[in-house]
C-alpha cells in the first residue's frame, strides 16, 4: 500500500440486518487488517467507509439506502481522502442495478462472494485507483471457516458461529435464495474447532446461525446432522452457553427435545419462526409443514421440557389471509403462550411467487391485524415475565448503562429479546462476568434484578 506508517486508511464498518451479515463484516475488517488498514472507531476519523447492507424486505433495502445517502454526504466533506465501499446482500439483489445508479459516489461495491477478495480489491483502488466489478453470479458460494480470518466485533463474551449460509427452502415470499445462494454447511470438525477457540479466548455464549440451522449438513455426503454437531459441541470443556437461532419447523429434530434437559452448554431456547398456522397460507407460502405438526411440537416442548424458552415470528397480511386464519394465530399463541414473538408485515417481493398471489390484504387491515398480535403478545410476554419474580438466576453482564448493569439471562438472546437491569450489584462486577441474581421486578421488555453473588459458571 501507497502509504506510510503513520497513514494507514482508517475503515469504519456499519453492518445492517442479521447476524449472519455481521459474521461476514467480521471477515472483511479480519482481511483488511491483514493487508495494512486500520479501524476507525467513528466515521468521523475513517478514510473508508464499508456500509454492510441487508436486501431482505424493502424496508431493509430503504435503511441501506439511508446510510449510502449519508455516507455520499459524508464522502462530499473530505472529496479527495474519503471512500465508500457497499457490500453485502442488495449488491447479489435485483436491485443492485438501481443502487449503483443512484450512488455514482461509491467507490466499489462488494458482492458476498467477494468477501474473502477485499483485500485484493481494496489494494487495486488504493494502489492502482482502479475498481473491480463485483463477483456476481448465479447464487453465492462463499462459506468461511475456522481458519479464515476474522475479527470479533461483538463485545468479546459472545460470538456469532455461522454454520450455514444460503436456502434451499424458497419459500414463497422469500428472495434469500437468490440473494444468498444454495444451503451450504460447514463441517463438524470446523465448527467445534471454532467453538473450541472461542472458549479458550474467554467467549461465553456462542450463537449458532445460518439460515435454516436444521439443514446442516444435507449439502455434503456423509450425514453429519445439527444434533451430531451438538453432541459434539458438548464436549467441548469450559464455562460457556451455546444458544439455537434461526430453525425450521419442517425439520425440527425430536431429539433436541430431550437434549434441552440434559445439555450442558447448550441453553434451553429455541428460536423457530413459523410464519403462520394455516394450513392453507402454510401451502401457499411453501413452507412444507402442517399447521398440526408445528402446534405438536410446541405443545410437546411445553409438556415435556417446560424451561425452553419460544421464540418464533409471524408473517401478517399474506395475501388470502382471511379473520379466521387470522384469530387461528391469536389462537395458537394463547395456546403456547410464546415468550418472545417478531411479526413483519406482508411485503410483495419481486421475482418472488408470493408478489403475483392473488387477494392481497389491504395495508391499513394487515396493519390492525399486527397491531392486535403484538398487545396480545406484550400481555403474554409481561405475564411470563412477572412469573419470574423471586426466582434466582444467572446473568451474562453485557453493558454498563452509568448507573444499573444490563445482562441477558439464558431466556433472551442478543439484540432481539428484553434485557435484564441489575440495580444492585457489586462495584467488582464487570461487563462479560457472570452473576447470580434474584429477579425483583418485570414488565413486557424487560426484568429487574439485585445481585445475590458473583458467579463463576455458565448454569442456566
Amino acid at each position: 500500500m501507497k502509504t506510510s506508517p503513520l497513514q494507514v486508511p482508517l475503515v469504519f464498518m456499519t453492518s445492517l440486518g442479521c447476524s449472519k451479515n455481521w459474521v461476514d463484516a467480521e471477515i472483511i475488517m479480519a482481511g483488511l487488517l491483514q493487508v495494512g488498514f486500520g479501524c476507525a472507531v467513528d466515521e468521523k476519523e475513517a478514510d473508508v467507509w464499508v456500509i454492510n447492507t441487508c436486501g431482505f424486505i424493502a424496508s431493509a433495502r430503504a435503511e441501506g439506502d439511508d446510510f449510502m445517502t449519508k455516507a455520499v454526504k459524508w464522502k462530499k466533506r473530505v472529496p479527495k481522502r474519503r471512500k465508500i465501499v457497499i457490500c453485502g446482500c442488495i449488491v447479489s439483489s435485483d436491485f443492485f442495478s438501481a443502487f449503483r445508479e443512484k450512488f455514482p459516489e461509491v467507490d466499489l461495491w462488494l458482492a458476498p462472494d467477494d468477501v474473502p477478495n477485499v483485500p485484493q480489491k481494496f489494494l487495486t483502488l488504493y494502489n492502482e485507483n482502479k475498481v473491480s466489478a463485483p463477483t456476481l453470479q448465479a447464487g453465492p458460494k462463499f462459506l468461511y471457516d475456522h481458519m479464515t480470518p476474522r475479527v470479533q466485533l461483538t463485545p468479546e463474551h459472545f460470538a456469532y458461529v455461522k454454520i450455514a449460509d444460503g436456502c434451499d427452502n424458497c419459500c414463497s415470499y422469500c428472495a434469500i435464495p437468490r440473494i444468498r445462494g444454495k444451503n451450504r454447511s460447514r463441517t463438524i470438525a470446523s465448527v467445534v474447532e471454532e467453538i473450541r477457540n472461542l472458549a479458550k479466548m474467554g467467549v461465553k455464549e456462542m450463537l449458532l446461525i445460518g439460515q435454516d440451522i436444521t439443514r446442516f449438513g444435507e449439502d455434503r455426503p456423509g450425514g453429519e446432522t445439527l444434533m451430531q454437531l451438538l453432541h459434539e459441541i458438548e464436549k467441548i470443556p469450559g464455562d460457556f452457553w451455546v444458544r439455537l437461532l434461526y430453525l425450521h419447523p419442517a425439520r425440527y429434530p425430536d431429539e433436541l427435545t430431550a437434549l434441552y434437559q440434559n445439555a450442558t452448554h447448550l441453553v434451553p431456547y429455541l428460536e423457530m419462526p413459523i410464519q403462520h398456522i394455516s394450513d392453507k397460507l402454510l401451502k401457499s407460502m411453501n413452507r412444507k409443514v402442517t399447521a398440526q405438526k408445528i402446534t405438536d411440537i410446541f405443545t410437546n416442548l411445553r409438556k415435556n421440557a417446560p424451561q425452553v424458552v419460544l421464540r418464533t415470528t409471524f408473517i401478517v397480511g399474506y395475501p388470502g389471509e382471511t379473520d379466521a386464519d387470522f384469530q387461528a394465530v391469536l389462537d395458537l399463541m394463547q395456546l403456547v403462550r410464546f415468550d418472545h414473538v417478531g411479526a413483519f408485515i406482508f411485503q410483495p417481493e419481486p421475482h418472488t411467487v408470493a408478489a403475483t398471489l392473488p387477494n392481497p390484504v389491504p395495508l391499513d387491515l394487515a396493519q390492525k391485524r399486527y397491531d392486535a398480535l403484538m398487545q396480545l403478545q406484550s400481555s403474554i410476554s409481561e405475564d411470563r415475565n412477572r412469573a419470574l419474580i423471586g426466582q434466582e438466576m444467572q446473568l451474562l453482564i453485557d453493558d454498563f448503562d452509568g448507573e444499573k448493569m444490563i445482562g441477558r439471562t439464558y431466556r433472551d438472546a442478543p439484540d432481539i429479546d428484553p434485557v435484564t437491569y441489575l440495580v444492585k450489584f457489586p462495584k467488582t462486577l464487570k461487563i462479560g462476568d457472570w452473576a447470580s441474581v434474584k429477579i425483583t421486578d418485570a414488565g413486557p421488555y424487560h426484568l429487574e434484578a439485585t445481585a445475590i453473588a458473583s458467579a463463576k459458571g455458565a448454569k442456566k
